[in-house]
């Protein structure tokens, strides 16, 4: 999960920092 956040900073990361875990796997 780490990496993945690191890897995709994408938007959704700050619209859903609660559910940063599900939204790197979305993502």
């Amino acid at each position: 999960r780490q990496p993945i956040r690191n890897r995709k900073k994408s938007p959704a990361l700050r619209g859903c920092p609660q559910c940063r875990g599900v939204c790197a796997r979305v993502y």
